[in-house]
C-alpha cells in the first residue's frame, strides 16, 4: 500500500517508499491516507512528533480485517510493545534526518488469519430467506447502528437486515428477552464483546467476506463520505481548490467481500501495479489531474479502462463494458460525464490466504522487491535527498 505525505519536501524522496507484503497472499487492503483517517475503516495513526507534517497521516484496513497494528516511534515505545507480546517491523529511511530510525509497526504474531477476525462463528443449519445466516450466541455486536425495532424473534430480526441489505445491513445482534433488534452496516459491528448472555448476534453471508466484489454490482461511488455497508479508496487531487470538494469523493466496495486492491495514487502510477489514468482533459494543468491513478495489481481480475465524455463510454458499453459515473458536481470542470468501466464480473472466491505477521511481512528501503505486493509510503513534503522515494514495506 503507497504511504506518503503531500507536505513532506521532494528531496526526502517519500515517493518511493512501500509497506509490502508476499505476492502469493490475498490481499490485507492496507490503505495509506495522508489526508486523516478513511471513514468505515479502522486506522491507526502513523506519527513521528519531529516531523510536524506527519500529524494527519493513517494507515488503514477494512472493517473485517484482521489486523490491528499499532505504531511507535520511539525504541523505548518499542520495548514496551514487544513486552506486550507484539512483534514490530523498523520503518527507516536514513536519508531523512527527522528521527526516522525508531519508527515502528507492531502487532500481536498472526498465522494464516482469517477475514473474520478469528471470531467462534456458528453457522445455523437454517437459512433466512436467500441469506446465509452465521450466529454468535452470548455475543454483542455493539455500535455501527442502521436502526433498531422490537422484532418478534430472532429470525424476524435477520429477515429485516436481509432485506435492507442495500441500505448497508451487514449484521446484527437480538436481545433474547425483549426481542430488541439493532441492524449495523459493519460486520461485527464496531465493537465485539464475549460473555452478554442477553444477547445473540449474527453476521449476514459470512462466507462471502472471501468472495471479490462483483462488478458493477458491489461497487458504488460516493461524493459525500464513505456510504454506510461500504469500504473505499480515497480519490482525491490535493492540488485541487477546496471549493470543488474533492477531500469526500471514494470508490467503494461493499465491505463484507473480500478486497479488491484499488489503491489511488495522486503522482503517477504505483511501481509494480497496473494502473489507469484517471484525467478529465478540462481541468486547468494547474490542478495537476494528468498524473492521477487508479491501480490494481497484475494479477487482478479488474481490467479497468476510463472515459471523459458521454460518447467515449457509448463505445465502452458496446464493448460489453459496463461503467460507473463519477460525478463530483462542486467542480465546474466537466465533471458530469466520468466514467470507470470494466467487463461483467461476478466475484470469485480468494483462496489465498492473508499474510502472517510479521514474516510475510518486510520493509524496504530501495524499491519493490521482487515476489511482493506493496502500497507505496511516502511523504510529499520531504527532501528528495532523504530518499524516501525508494523504501517499500515488503513481506
Amino acid at each position: 500500500d503507497r504511504i506518503w505525505e503531500l507536505a513532506s519536501p521532494a528531496k526526502y524522496t517519500w515517493k518511493d517508499n512501500f509497506f509490502c507484503w508476499r505476492n502469493n497472499k490475498a490481499d490485507p487492503g492496507i490503505r495509506f491516507n495522508m489526508n486523516g483517517a478513511v471513514g468505515n475503516s479502522d486506522c491507526v495513526q502513523l506519527k513521528e512528533g519531529a516531523a510536524k507534517s506527519w500529524m494527519d497521516n493513517f494507515l488503514c484496513v477494512p472493517p473485517t480485517s484482521p489486523y490491528t497494528f499499532s505504531w511507535v516511534y520511539s525504541n523505548a515505545l518499542r520495548d514496551g510493545q514487544q513486552r506486550d507480546g507484539k512483534k514490530c517491523i523498523q520503518w527507516i529511511e536514513p536519508a531523512d534526518p527527522q528521527t526516522w530510525h525508531d519508527n515502528y509497526l507492531c502487532h500481536y504474531p498472526l498465522s494464516y488469519p482469517d477475514r473474520r477476525r478469528h471470531k467462534s462463528v456458528q453457522r445455523r443449519a437454517s437459512s433466512v430467506g436467500r441469506a446465509q445466516v452465521c450466529t454468535e450466541d452470548n455475543v454483542d455486536y455493539w455500535g455501527a447502528d442502521l436502526r433498531n425495532f422490537r422484532a418478534k424473534n430472532f429470525n424476524h430480526c435477520a429477515m429485516e437486515c436481509a432485506k435492507d441489505t442495500l441500505k448497508g445491513c451487514r449484521s446484527f445482534t437480538f436481545h433474547k428477552k425483549s426481542g430488541h433488534c439493532w441492524l449495523k452496516h459493519t460486520p461485527f459491528g464496531a465493537k465485539y464483546t464475549k460473555g452478554k448472555n442477553d444477547l445473540m448476534s449474527a453476521n449476514l453471508n459470512c462466507d462471502s467476506f472471501s468472495k471479490l466484489p462483483s462488478w458493477p454490482a458491489d461497487f458504488k461511488w460516493a461524493f459525500a463520505g464513505p456510504p454506510k455497508g461500504y469500504t473505499c479508496v480515497k480519490i482525491w487531487e490535493a492540488a485541487s481548490p477546496a471549493a470543488h470538494t474533492w477531500n469526500d469523493n471514494f470508490m467503494c466496495w461493499r465491505n463484507d467481500r473480500a478486497d479488491p486492491g484499488f489503491r489511488w495514487s495522486m503522482a503517477g502510477p504505483i511501481p509494480g501495479q497496473r494502473c489507469t489514468q484517471i484525467i478529465e482533459g478540462a481541468e486547468p494543468v494547474k490542478y495537476t489531474w494528468r498524473d492521477n491513478f487508479l491501480c490494481v495489481q497484475y494479477n487482478s481480475p479488474y481490467h479497468l479502462s476510463w472515459t471523459f465524455s458521454n460518447a467515449l463510454m457509448s463505445q465502452q458499453v458496446a464493448q460489453g463494458k459496463k461503467c460507473i459515473q463519477w460525478l463530483e458536481g462542486a467542480d465546474p470542470h466537466t465533471w458530469k460525464d466520468n466514467y470507470l468501466c470494466n467487463k461483467p464480473y461476478s466475484g470469485a472466491y480468494v483462496y489465498n490466504s492473508l499474510p502472517s505477521w510479521p514474516e510475510d511481512f518486510k520493509w524496504s528501503n530501495a524499491g519493490v522487491p521482487a515476489g511482493y505486493h506493496c502500497d507505496r509510503i511516502w511523504e510529499l513534503a520531504t527532501p528528495a535527498k532523504y530518499t524516501w522515494k525508494q523504501d517499500l514495506g515488503a513481506r
